[in-house]
């Protein structure tokens, strides 16, 4: 039954007919922040380090297996003191997603059915679904969390590459986690501000690189997280 419903929604969108059933699938508020213009003499590398160090920004990286959107959300809840593992959740989103059909609608091709795109999309390693880079969007609902993409954009003609701010913010939903992400070709890292550097911390400077012992702890626990969770 759910699944006719379902393609009742699609039909009417394609018509362009508005019902109350397609108002409430409104789930997500996108809006784009401001662009950075890439050294055109830099490497695609080159220029994600200079933002980077720019917005001051700790790095994670993830291992490019179909996992990373999920791994970067563990490491996320890992450092801030909980153990959620990129297959637990991976599993709570399909789930979120079977009971909420209504809700992701829109996000799911008409031509297939749409709990073959859920099931594709629960198994380990699968990402290239019909749903593809709209998961963010309805992970923003499913775990209550803002997320902030910096999105890597190809370099179209003679215009120079740009790292652009994507901002996903569930709403009507207070969010209890803003998480920053970069994505580099839909793969997906994280990034940590560095609260910790500042420019009054300059007192228990180590001489040999101008890092505090509280950042030099910092950065070592980071590591140790991102290796273990690879």
């Amino acid at each position: 039954m759910i699944i006719e419903h379902f393609k009742l929604y699609n039909n009417r969108m394609k018509t362009g007919r508005r019902s109350r059933v397609v108002r409430k699938i409104k789930n997500t508020r996108k809006h784009r922040g401001g662009n950075y213009i890439c050294d055109t003499k830099k490497t695609i590398e080159g220029c994600i380090n200079d933002y980077i160090a720019m917005n001051n920004y700790i790095r994670i990286e993830t291992a490019d297996d179909g996992n990373c959107f999920f791994d970067t959300l563990s490491k996320y809840y890992e450092f801030n003191g909980k153990d959620k593992s990129h297959s637990e959740l991976r599993k709570e989103l399909v789930k979120y997603m079977r009971d909420n059909l209504y809700d992701i609608a829109a996000f799911i091709s008409s031509r297939n059915d749409p709990i073959e795109n859920i099931d594709e999309l629960s198994e380990n390693g699968a990402w290239s679904s019909d749903l593809g880079d709209s998961i963010p969007s309805i992970a923003t609902k499913a775990f209550k969390i803002k997320i902030i993409i910096h999105d890597v954009r190809k370099k179209r003609g003679t215009a120079p590459r740009q790292i652009q701010t994507i901002v996903l913010d569930p709403e009507g939903i207070s969010s209890t986690h803003t998480i920053n992400m970069l994505r580099n070709i839909n793969h997906y890292e994280l990034l940590i501000p560095n609260s910790n550097s500042n420019n009054n911390s300059n007192s228990n400077k180590n001489n040999n690189n101008g890092l505090t012992q509280e950042e030099r702890n910092l950065i070592k626990q980071i590591k140790e997280l991102s290796m273990y969770n690879q």
